[in-house]
């Protein structure tokens, strides 16, 4: 396992692949971002603690958000509206999470092993 202590982007991330597939787990706190950036591949990310807002750009310039939310994450917050837990996000649109509540919240992606490990711009989810 390798781990990125990325405080100075709001995070901690580790990296492992077990089974063919490559994990990333991204830890934050609220407030913290996941820059923008885009992948060579879809994969999924899946909110497993926490509240984010995820912003993304598809690359005919198409945008979109919407929040993801841990399955048992609750909150009085107004604002809160989870369209689910878990997205798919396809290769080369752009995409960033922000931290909304959690307190550590966290993004796992997970991609196949051996997908080409390429990112445009920003931060590596």
């Amino acid at each position: 396992m390798t781990t990125v202590d990325a405080t100075s982007r709001g995070r901690v991330a580790s990296m492992w692949t077990e089974a063919g597939i490559d994990f990333r787990s991204n830890v934050c706190r609220v407030n913290d971002v996941i820059g923008l950036h885009a992948h060579s591949y879809d994969h999924v990310s899946i909110v497993t603690a926490g509240w984010f807002l995820v912003e993304e750009i598809a690359p005919d310039g198409t945008r979109q958000a919407y929040q993801l939310a841990a399955k048992e994450f609750r909150t009085d917050d107004p604002r809160f509206d989870p369209v689910g837990y878990r997205i798919t996000i396809l290769a080369w649109h752009r995409h960033e999470f922000r931290c909304l509540g959690g307190d550590p919240a966290e993004v796992l992606c997970l991609w196949p092993n051996g997908d080409e490990e390429q990112t445009r711009g920003g931060d590596s989810c």
